[in-house]
């Protein structure tokens, strides 16, 4: 049950990057094979219990909330900091 769950949040991974990999790449040769319905079966599961929420929440993410709190003065540094 654990190999499913790992080969299934790998490909999703591989899809929330929009990588081009295959079932196949993503199992390897470890004698463990599982179908896609399987696959898709527990990618559903995963995100049932994530309820859909795949975005990774990082300290780069409130930047803009916090750039709005002080009053720059440089513009460059105000456009190299958003971006």
């Amino acid at each position: 049950m654990s190999r499913l769950s790992a080969v299934s949040s790998l490909s999703l991974d591989a899809k929330m990057e929009k990588f081009q990999l295959s079932l196949s790449d993503i199992q390897g040769d470890d004698g463990f094979k599982f179908d896609a319905q399987s696959v898709q079966r527990m990618e559903l599961h995963i995100l049932a219990t994530l309820n859909w929420r795949m975005r990774s929440i990082t300290p780069f993410s409130f930047l803009h909330f916090f750039l709005s709190l002080f009053d720059l003065e440089d513009p460059q540094l105000t456009r190299a900091l958003k971006d």
